[in-house]
């Protein structure tokens, strides 16, 4: 099956997905891709936001050193923080429900990232359209939203859990906590 035909079968049914992965195992350089794809992913919706944004007259050349810091964080970047980000919460579920098989939860982490990726392209593309700002962060917590759902599905079906719902509070508890943390900052 190609890559394409992956992606869009993994939308249907993700629990056959990763079980596959269980059964053919992950490589590092297949983890490292997937977080570059990410990271470009990324640099396409940041881009859309400042290509097409209403909100700031800038000029060219403003423009250009944006444009060019946004590619240069997300290929730098991105990748070490969302191997840290996996590491983070890999130790964290360790903790609460005796996980192992890091390579494993490194997979669930980046796959549901980068699942969500494209949808959060549209939401960006829609975001430039709007100019509602409460829709744009409904969109956007749909979307958090949908990744830790999938992301939740993933690491019970990997680690053989019975129930998604406690994995999905904590790892939602976690993200909300965060958000809350910097916003107090």
């Amino acid at each position: 099956m190609s890559f394409l035909g992956s992606i869009f079968n993994t939308y249907l049914e993700p629990r056959r997905f990763i079980n596959k992965k269980i059964v053919n195992g992950v490589n590092e350089r297949e983890l490292l891709a997937i977080a570059f794809g990410i990271a470009l992913l990324s640099f396409v919706s940041n881009s859309i936001d400042l290509s097409f944004s209403q909100k700031t007259e800038i000029s060219k050349e403003l423009f250009g050193r944006m444009l060019s810091s946004y590619f240069a964080v997300a290929i730098f970047f991105v990748p070490l923080f969302l191997y840290l980000l996996a590491a983070i919460f890999h130790g964290l579920l360790r903790i609460f429900f005796n996980l192992t098989r890091m390579p494993f939860s490194r997979l669930t982490f980046f796959w549901s990232l980068f699942l969500c990726m494209p949808i959060q392209i549209l939401v960006s593309l829609v975001n430039v359209a709007s100019i509602n700002e409460h829709l744009s962060i409904l969109f956007n917590s749909i979307v958090l939203v949908y990744f830790i759902w999938l992301w939740s599905i993933f690491d019970s079906e990997i680690y053989g859990m019975k129930k998604i719902f406690p994995v999905f509070s904590l790892k939602l508890g976690i993200i909300i906590l965060c958000f809350f943390t910097v916003l107090a900052l």
